[in-house]
């Protein structure tokens, strides 16, 4: 039987929707309008954009390029340390101050990352994100951190970190992604959302300060927000003034190079986990949406509960097949970059099924390279992306980085409907050329488990 994957293994397809819908009030001849998403870029050289969804929580982000693939092997773990260090002292919070106000006005703070960005985030209500000083929190947050060294070696931050590292080795799917993304790139994507563990309690003031004047600069930000007034974020965003070390970047960024490597990582996990890519196209590429519809047609797991969902998924049926009723979980991985992607797919099986399996699933892809995909398929796999992009949205989290990331890259914003009309635009030719490309390019692999019989790289090039 097949089962979707964790969502944390994939990236799928950036969603570019930020159409709403106008909603009702209790009056019913009053009308909450569409209202296009609003980009303004500030004379600080800061890009804010918003987008008003009637919402009655307020959401604001100020989303930096400065994630981990810009980290250097010495500093190889310290954007993980930057995401666990949003409750230290700034330069006009002390760390308790800073806590009790946003729990006060029940708001929330935090930090995620990607390989790409930094994303420091806070909501409230929307009469009290800007009143209740939650906004001006976490701007000090992420601009004025102190990092003084007591608190940087009190082991708090750190703690929190051991566990982070401990969630990822436990879950075999997130450690695959982190290996994949290794044997694609070594560096630049190649490097973890974790630090090693042997850096942990490495990390110096002056290190964490240095890599956060250098990446946090207004041209490489974008203060983005949901369900607030366009021109009082953009107030706020003139409060990020161009400090000493806030003035034009001196960052060259590193173009991810592809590389193609092997990492097995032997273990005695009751299943066996497998991933095989190529070289995928980025975000910027003509093939982002062909290549999104292939993804859907190969398969990302079951649509329906208990369901084996092996009829039309070219994937699961192979593997299926091949195994003969025996449990697995497969997936075809889809993961854009601004200069690159990844595109293949996952398998967890029992080990002795792996064999057979990774050769069904290998074969499945061969199938697509060689005979192409039929219309019908690619009916199917347009419905299933644009479904797919709709319900991604719904998680405000979702749009508000993409709106941060199109904000920095861009100086328009991708609105819903351009987003679907592109979808529906893909012809089967255009699935069928991608396939060939992303299929017949040079493969990575890793794997975590079992692995007697897991078949090595130079043996799935035969």
């Amino acid at each position: 039987m097949t089962s979707r994957t964790s969502s944390r293994l994939l990236r799928s397809l950036k969603a570019r929707l930020y159409g709403t819908s106008a909603t009702a009030t209790s009056d019913s001849s009053a009308q909450l309008t569409k209202q296009a998403p609003r980009v303004t870029k500030l004379d600080n050289g800061l890009t804010v954009a918003s987008l008003e969804n009637n919402s009655p929580i307020s959401q604001i982000a100020l989303v930096v390029n400065a994630g981990s693939r810009f980290e250097s092997y010495s500093d190889a773990g310290v954007t993980h340390f930057l995401r666990n260090a949003t409750t230290l002292s700034t330069l006009n919070w002390l760390d308790t101050s800073l806590v009790r106000a946003v729990e006060e006005s029940g708001g929330n703070l935090g930090c995620t990352g990607t390989r790409e960005y930094m994303i420091y985030s806070a909501e409230a209500l929307r009469n009290q994100l800007f009143e209740s000083k939650t906004a001006e929190i976490l701007r000090d947050v992420a601009l004025n951190p102190l990092y003084d060294a007591w608190q940087v070696e009190n082991g708090t931050v750190q703690q929190q970190m051991v566990i982070d590292i401990a969630n990822m080795i436990g879950n075999p799917e997130i450690r695959l992604m982190e290996m994949i993304h290794e044997a694609a790139y070594r560096d630049t994507l190649g490097r973890s959302l974790y630090s090693p563990f042997y850096h942990v309690n490495k990390f110096q003031p002056d290190q964490l300060k240095g890599y956060h004047s250098k990446m946090f600069t207004n041209d490489r930000m974008a203060l983005v927000g949901l369900g607030v007034d366009h021109d009082q974020l953009v107030e706020e965003g003139k409060a990020y003034v161009q400090g000493p070390n806030r003035g034009g970047s001196t960052v060259t960024t590193q173009k991810a190079v592809y590389h193609g490597d092997n990492l097995r990582l032997p273990s005695d996990e009751p299943m066996t986990h497998v991933a095989v890519v190529t070289e995928g196209p980025s975000l910027t590429s003509k093939d982002l949406y062909a290549v999104g519809v292939l993804q859907m047609i190969m398969g990302t797991g079951s649509y329906m509960k208990y369901s084996e969902n092996t009829t039309v998924n070219r994937l699961g049926k192979g593997v299926g097949e091949a195994i003969k009723g025996n449990p697995f979980a497969a997936s075809c991985i889809n993961a854009n970059y601004t200069d690159s992607g990844i595109f293949g797919f996952y398998l967890c099986a029992q080990a002795k099924d792996m064999d057979q399996g990774i050769k069904a699933a290998m074969n499945a892809f061969a199938n697509v390279s060689k005979n192409g995909v039929t219309d019908e398929d690619v009916v199917r796999g347009k419905n299933q992306l644009m479904a797919a992009i709709g319900m991604n949205t719904e998680d405000s989290s979702n749009v508000l980085l993409d709106l941060g990331e199109q904000a920095i890259s861009s100086s328009k914003i991708t609105t819903s409907a351009e987003v679907l009309k592109m979808i529906d635009a893909v012809q089967t030719s255009d699935v069928t050329s991608v396939a060939k490309k992303v299929i017949n390019g040079k493969p990575s692999m890793a794997a975590i488990g079992d692995l007697q019989v897991v078949p090595y790289l130079d043996e799935l090039k035969k």
